[in-house]
């Protein structure tokens, strides 16, 4: 998106805002109510998200995940399909994904133990690696990170019984380059997020890629993303992942990939003692 498109768009955006302003107080016979900047929400939001990451709030509770996974063709057909149930777990103390069923069926003995395969795998290879470095393959929220982008609070709405400020994410142009993959490309998405009302937290999402964007050098592409998230306030004290859904194309040398995949999560609670 070039600088004039940007423009345009926020003045489209803004003008919608005022109107939307009008025709409510127009309507109550009361002065509509003022939001807060667009910055200063997400700067609340980030200052949550890091207190997340600091009580490490998603180690302390797991879920039941069912995933659809699609593979598709060039025309969209499906060539590979997978229906998989998920438990998380607390496994050499921290969170991990176990495998309980395929097909909304227990796993027969073969892929049971496949599954223990799998966790003693992991358990050995948390001994010999340290943990990765924070930031090195994912995006850090912070000050850096939200100046890639420019953010407008156009009005509020329920999200799961939680009223939550809807607020417009359009990418700066130019704007700064990500510190690695994953930031450059989020750094290349638009769409909207919804933040909880009374506890900052990220309640919801729907974004998409804006233009084929580059990883890993010139080595791949990524040429389509749409990401849909949802979340649910949990125990008074924690957001967990209510439903996502996204659908991707990317070409790495000379294969393409083009997933499409889809996740429900419930059965909530927390691990360990």
């Amino acid at each position: 998106m070039n600088t004039a498109q940007l423009k345009t768009a926020r003045t489209i955006l803004a003008a919608a805002l005022t109107c939307g302003l009008i025709a409510q107080a127009a309507a109550t016979g009361q002065p509509a109510e003022m939001l807060p900047r667009g910055d200063d929400l997400m700067r609340k939001f980030v200052a949550r998200s890091q207190q997340e990451d600091k009580q490490r709030l998603d180690e302390r509770y797991g879920f039941i995940e069912r995933r659809i996974h699609d593979e598709l063709d060039k025309n969209g057909n499906v060539k590979e399909h997978s229906d998989r149930g998920y438990q998380k777990i607390e496994l050499d103390g921290t969170g991990y994904l176990r495998w309980i069923a395929k097909d909304g069926k227990p796993l027969t003995g073969d892929e049971i133990k496949i599954q223990h395969d799998n966790e003693q795998k992991f358990i050995e290879e948390r001994k010999k690696k340290k943990e990765k470095a924070p930031g090195e393959d994912s995006v850090k929220m912070d000050e850096q990170f939200l100046s890639a982008f420019h953010f407008e609070a156009i009005g509020k709405e329920l999200v799961n019984g939680r009223p939550a400020y809807i607020i417009t994410v359009l990418p700066k142009s130019p704007g700064p380059s990500g510190r690695n993959s994953a930031e450059k490309l989020f750094m290349h998405m638009q769409g909207k997020v919804w933040v909880d009302v009374q506890d900052y937290g990220l309640a919801k999402v729907d974004v998409h890629l804006t233009e084929p964007t580059s990883f890993y050098g010139v080595l791949g592409t990524v040429r389509q993303l749409d990401l849909e998230l949802s979340r649910v306030f949990f125990d008074n004290s924690a957001w967990m992942p209510q439903s996502t859904k996204f659908s991707l194309e990317a070409r790495k040398l000379l294969t393409t990939t083009r997933i499409r995949q889809s996740s429900q999560y419930g059965d909530y609670k927390k691990l360990g003692k």
